[in-house]
């Protein structure tokens, strides 16, 4: 099975185009933290309460890049791309261990924001589930050829 056939279930399907479309939304998000920390900065804004929203954001800027290294290259989709292009099923515990770190950033990251910024992070836990889901699979498809 080629990586970019993917794996669907219920509308949903796992592909390499997916993984990107996830890379880019957290891309997005750590830009728009990046940037209202410099504002905020530059404003002269940050009294305690402002501080108190600084430490949020840093916190949410740095679980982001938690996020982004497990399942970027070098993390997850490395780990993945090794597992179905490569047939080296190596690289699944490393693989399962990437969705776990990123699910626990991710959970943390769900903990300390507003419910509207929650709500469209589900679609990444839904993500990262589906390849957690999956990945029995793939070592059954690779193992046979």
């Amino acid at each position: 099975m080629h990586p970019d056939e993917g794996i669907s279930k219920k509308g949903f399907k796992l592909t390499s185009k997916n993984t990107l479309i996830v890379f880019v939304c957290l891309t997005i998000f750590i830009g728009g933290f990046s940037t209202l920390l410099f504002k905020e900065r530059a404003k002269g804004n940050l009294t305690s309460t402002k501080n108190d929203e600084f430490l949020i954001i840093a916190q949410k800027r740095s679980l982001l890049h938690q996020i982004q290294l497990s399942m970027g290259y070098g993390g997850l989709i490395h780990n993945y791309n090794k597992l179905i292009v490569d047939s080296d099923l190596s690289a699944i515990k490393k693989a399962q261990q990437n969705v776990i770190d990123a699910r626990n950033a991710l959970a943390q990251l769900m903990d300390i924001t507003a419910s509207t910024e929650g709500k469209s992070l589900l679609f990444l836990d839904s993500a990262l589930n589906q390849y957690r889901v999956y990945f029995n699979n793939i070592v059954v498809l690779v193992e046979n050829g």
